[in-house]
């Protein structure tokens, strides 16, 4: 059965997470099959199933109450074809526990643990009630430019936080921006864009990281990607929020053309919605430049000047910093819990 995309109305079939032909991500009422609803059987007792949150590339999203610790979580339970590859189960908690240790930072979605119960591998993380930004975006469309700052600022602080801790996220996306209670900005899934791309049985669009649309261009060229791939990330959702639609559309390949040529301009929210602020424009064209060097240094400078604690610097200012290194893999377990 085959439905149509919300965005470029190109036909896709049940079960898809993400168009392919403009590659937005996919409501999760029609991507999901019918059957998406019904919680595995062998889910740990302590979990009561109240419902399901959502369906994407690394598996089905319930809301439960733990019984033990009587509080809501969310539980994110892995597609079976994952589970079956040990090497991808060994990504997953690698990948896990540095998500884990960025505790602190009330912008970044809490990770409780990993586990494996039977033939059903999950996570085990804090329930954000405030539901997806890209829910927020498809229902509301473009947001008052206080808002973008406002939840901007949330994630651009996030981000600061785990590039000083050496980790990346690799797939920031408005789906991957959830909200609290009072309507903050939460990021999840840290680092799992690159367990997809690395598992043989579940290979995105070219064996790459991340979300087509939402990619910095030396993703998509094959080049050393350090923390300022995630804040060109940022850059594509901060126009999005403000223009109501991504900065990019059509094929994956017409989508890695744009943004390899050089020369090009970024993107400016302003074109697709005049009222935006010449400094909002501003920061998202410096984000989105399509040489690293000529982007934010870091993501708590982005924050302070999406909040007024700064001025946007007049001219980019080339980085000296060293990138981000890579994560050597850790020891496995078959639980963790952090």
């Amino acid at each position: 059965m085959a439905d149509r995309c919300p965005r470029c109305a190109k036909p896709f079939v049940r079960g898809m997470s993400f168009c392919g032909y403009c590659a937005s991500p996919l409501p999760t009422a029609l991507a999901a099959p019918d059957d998406a609803a019904s919680p595995p059987p062998d889910l740990p007792d302590r979990f009561r199933v109240k419902g399901l949150l959502g369906r994407g590339g690394m598996g089905r999203v319930f809301l439960c109450e733990d019984r033990d610790l009587e509080v809501d979580v969310a539980v994110k339970v892995l597609p079976e074809e994952l589970v079956s590859e040990e090497k991808a189960l060994e990504a997953i908690e690698r990948e896990a526990k540095l998500a884990a240790k960025l505790r602190g930072c009330p912008g970044i979605l809490q990770l409780y643990e990993f586990e494996r119960h039977g033939g059903t591998c999950f996570l085990v993380m804090e329930y954000a009630p405030g539901g997806s930004l890209h829910a927020l975006l498809q229902a509301k469309g473009a947001l008052p430019e206080e808002e973008c700052r406002r939840l901007g600022a949330g994630v651009a602080e996030a981000l600061g936080f785990a590039h000083e801790r050496k980790v990346l996220h690799r797939d920031v996306k408005p789906g991957n921006v959830l909200l609290g209670a009072a309507g903050d900005a939460r990021v999840a899934d840290f680092g799992l864009a690159k367990v997809l791309a690395t598992t043989s049985s579940r290979p995105t669009t070219g064996a790459l990281a991340g979300t087509p649309v939402y990619l910095p261009p030396e993703v998509i060229q094959r080049k050393k990607v350090d923390h300022r791939g995630d804040l060109y990330s940022l850059g594509c959702l901060l126009y999005e929020m403000a223009a109501g639609e991504p900065p990019y559309a059509g094929t994956f390949a017409e989508v890695a053309l744009a943004k390899s040529k050089k020369d090009a301009r970024p993107p400016d929210p302003r074109e697709a919605r005049p009222g935006v602020s010449e400094e909002y424009g501003a920061v998202v064209r410096r984000l989105m430049a399509w040489d690293p060097v000529e982007r934010f240094s870091d993501g708590k400078t982005v924050a302070a000047i999406l909040r007024g604690e700064e001025r946007a610097p007049d001219a980019p200012t080339r980085s000296t910093e060293a990138a981000v290194p890579d994560r050597s893999p850790g020891r496995t377990t078959r639980r963790a819990t952090f």
